[in-house]
């Protein structure tokens, strides 16, 4: 379960930095213009947020890779490798979009002696964003944070199939899949129904790459 664990704490901190930073990035603006001051820069940076997203697709790969180890303890393990595989993708595409949307405007740093040499502040303001852009930002971080949320439901019922199958028969009992409000979101467990309706969406998915 600690790889579980690591996945979900990498997925949370990655998405709560994406989604919270339209807002702290048009707050800094806003100061910038009252005050006249550049002391309210964000901490944001491009690599910093290429770094969240990479740890998070780096522990979410440890755990499929664990995942498929265990396929012969029930075919519904290699749903959530399959699963896994296709919604870091999904993840990554949002991420790819929303990083090259808001890189312009994030602040930038330069080497120290470099600055002082120059006589230049040693951090550097981004592009102002427009209304649009801001807009955009919003959308996009959104489009990220939505992927990160399905992806961390998958992580959710991992743990619960994993309970069911290792610890339930012990006490015999076992949890309730997950009931998201959305009928449409997928949940990965052994139900029959489920199994299907998973089996048949990746079939479509991977059938669609390979056209």
């Amino acid at each position: 379960m600690e790889k579980v664990q690591r996945a979900q704490v990498a997925v949370a901190t990655a998405e709560i930095r994406v989604m919270t930073l339209p807002g702290r990035l048009k707050l800094q603006w806003e100061q910038t213009k009252q005050f006249g001051s550049k002391t309210s820069m964000i901490e944001d940076r491009s690599l910093k947020l290429s770094d969240l997203n990479a740890d998070m697709i780096t522990s979410v790969n440890e755990l499929t890779f664990l995942v498929e180890r265990h396929e012969i303890v029930d075919p519904v393990f290699r749903l959530f490798s399959r699963m896994f595989v296709h919604q870091g993708d999904v993840c990554g595409v949002a991420f790819h979009n929303f990083f090259y949307a808001v890189t312009p405007f994030l602040p930038s740093d330069i080497p120290r002696d470099e600055a002082e040499r120059r006589g230049i502040d040693y951090t550097l303001p981004g592009i102002e964003p427009k209304d649009e852009d801001l807009a955009r930002i919003d959308e996009l971080s959104g489009q990220y944070f939505d992927a990160c949320m399905d992806l961390a439901s998958y992580l959710f019922d991992l743990t619960i199939e994993a309970q069911n199958q290792l610890i339930g028969p012990i006490f015999d009992r076992k949890l309730n899949p997950r009931k998201p409000m959305d009928k449409d979101k997928l949940v990965i467990s052994s139900d029959s129904e489920a199994v299907k309706k998973l089996e048949s969406y990746l079939n479509d998915i991977e059938k669609k790459k390979d056209q």
